[in-house]
């Protein structure tokens, strides 16, 4: 599993959420886990209604700063 595996933090994303942990910044952090897992949200949302628009989780992302992933 790429969660658990030793290059993990070498794919999309995690480097830079990991430096950020590592350098204390606690809002940084934060504001790219929230972009991050919320992907995970957005697909899952996507695969079981389609065309769902997740309005309060993109208003959520905007007010601390993450990034929303794409519409697809």
């Amino acid at each position: 599993s790429i969660q658990r595996s030793p290059k993990a933090w070498q794919t999309e994303g995690h480097r830079e959420i990991l430096d950020a942990a590592k350098k204390h910044d606690r809002e940084k952090a934060a504001r790219l886990m929230a972009g991050h897992l919320s992907a995970t949200a957005f697909d899952v949302m996507e695969l079981l209604e389609p065309g769902y628009e997740a309005t309060r989780l993109r208003q959520t992302l905007e007010d601390v700063g993450a990034r929303s992933p794409r519409r697809r």
